[in-house]
């Protein structure tokens, strides 16, 4: 029942972010699962930095396989653009 766009106050990430730059293959596929049902995962970072998308903090981190996996969704995605983060936490 989680938000899946939360994002912490301090770098802005979502879970799917964090799954990015842990490697963590099995959190980034239950939240992409979640994206292919509902399409409401935002895949950019809202900071004050420029902005990073989950694909670009996965290929930077060397976690090539879940890259894949975003690039995978995204390019099976109608187009609409995500919902966007709803809290701060």
């Amino acid at each position: 029942g989680a938000d899946v766009n939360t994002i912490e106050q301090d770098r802005g990430f979502t879970c799917l972010h964090i799954a990015c730059v842990n490697g963590d293959a099995d959190v980034a596929d239950a939240i992409l699962d979640h994206q292919a049902h509902h399409g409401d995962v935002d895949f950019s970072i809202l900071s004050n930095d420029p902005p990073r998308r989950a694909w670009q903090l996965a290929m930077s981190f060397g976690h090539y396989a879940i890259a894949e996996k975003i690039d995978q969704h995204q390019s099976k995605s109608s187009g609409d653009q995500p919902s966007g983060p709803r809290h701060v936490i």
